[in-house]
């Protein structure tokens, strides 16, 4: 790599390296979107799939699924063809995947709240699982994923962020190298961006120990109470499910319980990270690792697990004559 005036070049994929990652990027987008295409084709080519709240659940999330693929991999294809892309352009797509990516666990949370009816209280899942629920469940999903993106995205107490919005574009403007600027707007703006720097320093100074063990406490307390109520209702699906033989000797149940059991992996050792960065300060690495090394693992898993369950959902609506020969424990 050269150096030129103090700044490294940055070196990019040679052309034959960055053709084979876009071509096996868009040919894995095409087939997954071939997936979900047939998927949602079949459900709103039959009554019996728009008038079931499971249903409704599951077609929102293939379809919040794939328009997250579709962004993502557009983001993608774009960072190779394009060296620039306007700001606004960039903030819509972005802001696409983030609310797509949040939406998938909240949504596969009502799934499981709804098969939690329907396997314990079967008699009143047709009173409290309605479809006019599912919609309203969907409504609140975006809803909550909207306002917490706009909550994020502004400081609590709001001392310094009109301060640094204001001035944030004549720092774009300045260091961007878009257009050409003096040495004394240079300084201007460095004035300005340590302005800013110390507006922030001084708001996180303001809280007082005790203020900041209170919000550590609250954060931790919650984090733990939430990880619980979880784990409890993961477990009791995990005791249904082997209570009766009726599910684990279905492929569907089987793969649905696998990724229970995953993410009550994920959430154990998750909120187990949260709390040790509180009250352990210097963490043994080989245990930290393998910590991260399993998060990551169960956290991958999920995906994986929710592919294998399209596919067979796929196979049981297109294909119900050999799902019995395809579809197997």
């Amino acid at each position: 790599m050269n150096s030129t005036g103090g700044h490294q070049l940055l070196m990019r994929d040679t052309f034959t390296m960055a053709f084979m990652k876009n071509f096996t990027v868009v040919l894995v987008w095409l087939l997954l979107s071939y997936i979900n295409g047939s998927v949602v084709a079949t459900f709103f080519r039959h009554q019996i799939f728009y008038e079931d709240p499971r249903y409704i659940l599951f077609i929102h999330m293939v379809i919040n699924d794939a328009v997250q693929l579709t962004v993502t991999i557009a983001l993608f294809v774009v960072s190779y063809i394009l060296y620039t892309i306007s700001v606004g352009v960039c903030c819509f797509f972005v802001l696409v995947a983030v609310f797509t990516t949040r939406s998938t666990p909240v949504n596969l949370a009502g799934m499981a709240i709804e098969r939690y009816v329907a396997i314990c209280y079967p008699l009143r899942h047709a009173q409290i699982c309605t479809v006019r629920r599912a919609y309203m469940l969907i409504a609140a999903i975006w809803q909550t994923n909207r306002l917490h993106k706009l909550r994020s995205s502004v400081d609590s107490d709001g001392k310094y962020s009109s301060f640094c919005l204001m001035d944030f574009r004549k720092l774009w403007t300045s260091f961007s190298g878009k257009t050409k600027t003096t040495k004394k707007q240079r300084k201007r703006s460095q004035r300005t961006l340590y302005r800013c720097k110390r507006a922030m320093n001084s708001t996180m100074s303001d809280y007082t120990a005790a203020e900041r063990y209170a919000e550590a406490f609250a954060k931790n307390f919650t984090t733990v109470l939430l990880g619980i109520i979880v784990t409890c209702v993961n477990g009791m699906f995990v005791f249904t499910f082997f209570k009766s033989s009726v599910f684990y000797n279905d492929p569907r149940y089987i793969l649905y319980i696998h990724m229970v059991i995953n993410d009550m992996l994920l959430v154990f050792f998750s909120v187990s990270l949260s709390v040790m960065a509180y009250a352990w300060p210097k963490v043994p690495l080989p245990f930290c690792v393998s910590l991260l090394i399993i998060s990551s693992t169960t956290h991958k898993n999920t995906a994986l697990t929710l592919a294998g369950m399209a596919v067979e959902r796929y196979i049981a609506i297109c294909r119900p004559l050999h799902h019995h020969q395809i579809c197997t424990v």
